[in-house]
């Protein structure tokens, strides 16, 4: 589904300032879809680099990603998303 490349890429080139990956829509229902719909959760993501990071996501997984970014997970349905990856707690 290209999900593991995903986060693989994101998570790596991100940084600290990425809390969470969410996946919602279709595939986060277990149906596959040639659309993947990813929410980041986060501070201050740098939105034109991700723009470019994705669009090349794209052509390597051949999936069409529509994505968001949010300051908080506390607005996204967790009854229909998939949380693919979330910072450990620094305690």
């Amino acid at each position: 589904t290209g999900i593991d490349q995903l986060v693989d890429r994101v998570v790596g080139r991100i940084g600290d300032t990425l809390k969470q990956v969410w996946i919602t829509g279709d595939l986060a229902m277990g149906i596959n879809s040639e659309e993947m719909e990813v929410t980041l959760v986060g501070e201050a993501l740098d939105t034109d680099y991700l723009d470019e990071l994705m669009s090349k996501l794209e052509t390597l997984i051949e999936k069409t990603i529509t994505w968001q970014v949010r300051s908080s997970g506390a607005e996204i349905d967790t009854e229909s998303a998939l949380l693919v990856w979330q910072k450990a707690d620094e305690h």
